[in-house]
């Protein structure tokens, strides 16, 4: 039986990647990977996060993610899938290292994994299956309209790894109520019907319930609540630690119900998931992309006021018990009181770094020169919140991870994991002449028009940082390696 688990909402830029370590006596036994992916900011976030889960399976005496689920085919939850694959060996292979994946479980239709001239991800990630446990090796998509609470109050986990229970909550939902084929399921490739048929998994351990949802729209939301029941909520939703925004926080999507209702009726489907699971906090995963506009500071404000009031994380830089989380805010969502008079803000659409005391948690932390002097909530008006760092001192990072510890016990801790430096504050602080103090000045510092993080030219296909060389007769280096492809797997094609 695992000690504790530590659920890692990564940091991969525009898309999404959740790791699960599993301790039992102080060692990581097991591990589970929700999702692996990045659109956008590939290379600086999400090559950095791959290696952080190399890292950690690098240091098992067997390399092992028990289960891996793909919530659905979208490049920005797969695409770094391969990444991770290509510093180990398939079991069998008569190669070292060797890494082990006991089950396989994926939303949408198997043909949509394929993508340009790469290995369809499933067929990757069936050559690295094992053989252990009654579900060993077994790669097949979620049944249609799945949930493992159809049973109510018998329902059983559908994977149970060391005591930590997995749970379909939905999974393939029909963007529509007309019955499908296969055929005509595989078909729908807009993108409303491939996110509406993300799986989400509820990972439960320790009296906690953590639920990644992948990006569930208003129609899977509308799906799911039908198994939340109020027997079902009892029994199996104690405490709901964290819940992962569906999308990326997409206002688009999140309130769009399709045919089944008008916006009114969909930010009412909204309220009562959230009613239904209780979230004490949500995280949010996506980066600056237009016409995305994740996350939505409208969908997060639908949250804010029912998480726990109690902040799970502080801001040492900052007073109270605050933090930042970083939000798309259309032009005057939110208004104050400036002396009597009633102001509107912010005064244009864009992202913004604001300070807040309420459980929400970006992965863009801070963005510098978005930073905004304002505190969001506990009112529904931002609070002037004055905060200057002067030249010469560290930022707070770019871009975190947020680490959710879940002990045997009951116990539980939230811990941010930094990933990426705020680079523009840096190359800013370097040519006033004043390098941050006990931070080294990076060799090269990437060139951008100010206020945006510069963007690597064809980040999407870009590799992660270059690595190390693997040492002679060792196991994988922590950094991720390259190696060609074993024998029998030569249409596998490496990340360049």
């Amino acid at each position: 039986m695992a000690d504790h688990i530590v659920f890692q909402v990564l940091d991969v830029g525009q898309g999404n990647g959740n790791f699960i370590e599993i301790f039992e006596q102080g060692a990581l036994r097991s591990s589970i990977l929700i999702d692996l992916g990045s659109e956008a900011y590939k290379s600086q976030a999400g090559g950095p996060s791959a290696e952080h889960i190399v890292t950690a399976l690098s240091g098992m005496a067997q390399p092992t993610i028990d289960t891996v689920i793909l919530s659905h085919s979208d490049k920005d939850h797969i695409n770094l899938v391969e990444a991770v694959l290509n510093v180990f060996w398939p079991p069998g292979s008569g190669h070292n290292p060797t890494l082990t994946i006991n089950c396989v479980r994926y939303g949408g239709a198997y043909e949509l994994y394929q993508k340009g001239n790469k290995p369809n991800v499933i067929d990757l990630l069936r050559t690295y299956c094992g053989n252990v446990g009654p579900m060993s090796g077994q790669v097949g998509a979620v049944a249609p309209a799945a949930s493992s609470f159809s049973a109510g109050v018998n329902s059983q986990p559908f994977r149970t790894v060391l005591g930590v229970n997995l749970y379909i909550l939905a999974a393939n939902v029909p963007a529509s109520d007309q019955p499908q084929s296969y055929d005509q399921f595989k078909s729908k490739t807009d993108s409303f019907a491939i996110n509406t048929r993300s799986v989400m998994v509820l990972v439960s351990f320790g009296g906690s319930q953590l639920l990644a949802t992948g990006d569930a729209t208003g129609v899977t939301l509308r799906y799911a609540r039908r198994w939340l029941t109020g027997p079902v909520k009892q029994r199996f939703f104690t405490y709901t630690y964290m819940v992962t925004l569906p999308h990326h926080g997409s206002a688009t999507t999140t309130f769009d119900l399709a045919s089944y209702g008008n916006k009114d009726a969909a930010r009412k489907n909204l309220s009562d998931f959230i009613d239904a699971v209780q979230p004490r906090s949500i995280t949010g995963s996506a980066e600056r992309r237009r016409n995305f506009n994740h996350p939505s500071a409208d969908v997060i404000s639908c949250f804010w006021n029912k998480l726990d009031p109690n902040p799970f994380w502080k801001e040492q830089r900052l007073p109270e018990e605050r933090h930042f989380f970083t939000a798309y805010f259309n032009q005057g969502e939110f208004s104050y009181d400036n002396g009597g008079m009633d102001l509107e803000w912010p005064k244009s659409a864009y992202w913004y770094s604001i300070q807040s005391k309420a459980n929400v948690y970006t992965n863009l932390y801070f963005v510098r020169d978005q930073q905004a002097e304002v505190q969001l909530p506990p009112s529904g008006s931002p609070e002037v919140a004055k905060l200057v760092f002067a030249p010469g001192t560290i930022p707070p990072d770019l871009g975190v991870a947020w680490s959710y510890k879940v002990a045997a016990n009951g116990a539980r801790e939230l811990a941010l994991l930094p990933n990426r430096p705020n680079q523009l504050a840096l190359r800013r602080a370097m040519m006033a002449g004043v390098p941050p103090e006990d931070l080294p000045v990076p060799e090269h510092v990437p060139q951008g028009p100010p206020g945006e993080e510069p963007e690597q030219p064809g980040s999407e296909d870009a590799a992660p940082h270059p690595p190390p060389p693997r040492p002679e007769g060792g196991r994988a280096s922590p950094a991720l390696a390259r190696r060609d492809p074993p024998p029998g797997f030569e249409r596998l094609r490496v990340i360049p």
